[in-house]
């Protein structure tokens, strides 16, 4: 039987010192002064001092402007105030409020005819049966909450608007989603009753993310940047454009 013998003792790594530690050892040591250094104050830099005579003159006059917006009502929001944000029936009806002529005059075909110009321009490339401005000027009926199926049973839509060669119907979503093949079946029927009354006709979606391929689409984002652009066009400050610009 052989015996089994030790090899050779070998010095251990930690018993030799390497040329690459030295080097970090140097270089730490001539670093750490840098490193600990801190950095003095900018004599060239001029201290602000604020004028506290100034500042006691101004604060009052501040405050009186602050009341008096208070009092005019200008941080009363009603659209905020009636718990509305989170619902689709009233904002698709207070919507249909600010586009009838009948409630808003000219002032409601202007406000729909910006927001479906910027709606045509961001659905460029798909089918585009939305109403011309002039289509608008002619004249058009929009109600909310109708039947489009001819039972007038299950079927109901947010917003239907209807004029000279046009039927257009809006189905807006706020916190909901679409329902079984929901956005399919009132495409569908806006086809049948256009087809019936031998009108253009389709759906556009309305909501807030969401883009389902194949139909026209906005969001309430768009909404809103149509309101501001037709409150800049209008250039009038009054009820009706107070209302808007918070809605």
């Amino acid at each position: 039987m052989k015996m089994l013998t030790e090899s050779p003792a070998t010095p251990h790594a930690a018993d030799t010192v390497s040329p690459d530690y030295e080097r970090l050892a140097v270089f730490l040591a001539q670093a750490r002064p840098l490193l600990q250094a801190q950095p003095g104050p900018d004599e060239s830099a001029e201290a602000i001092v604020p004028d506290l005579a100034r500042m006691k003159a101004f604060l009052p006059k501040l405050n009186c402007l602050l009341q008096k917006a208070r009092e005019r009502g200008d941080d009363l929001n009603p659209w905020t105030l009636s718990g509305m944000a989170h619902y689709e029936v009233p904002n698709v009806r207070v919507l249909a409020a600010f586009w009838n002529p009948r409630l808003c005059g000219e002032r409601g075909r202007e406000f729909l005819s910006v927001f479906l110009q910027q709606i045509r321009k961001k659905n460029e490339g798909k089918e585009n049966y939305l109403p011309s401005k002039d289509q608008l000027e002619r004249g058009y009926v929009i109600q909310a909450e109708q039947y489009i199926d001819s039972e007038k049973k299950n079927e109901r839509i947010d917003l239907l608007i209807e004029g000279d060669g046009f039927i257009l119907g809006i189905e807006a979503k706020v916190m909901s989603r679409e329902g079984s093949e929901q956005y399919e079946r009132y495409h569908r029927r806006m086809l049948e009753m256009g087809k019936k009354k031998d009108k253009d006709a389709g759906l556009l979606i309305l909501d807030r993310y969401a883009r389902p391929a194949g139909y026209l689409h906005a969001t309430w984002a768009d909404v809103k940047n149509a309101g501001r652009k037709f409150i800049l066009l209008n250039n009038t400050h009054d009820f009706h454009t107070e209302l808007l610009e918070k809605f």
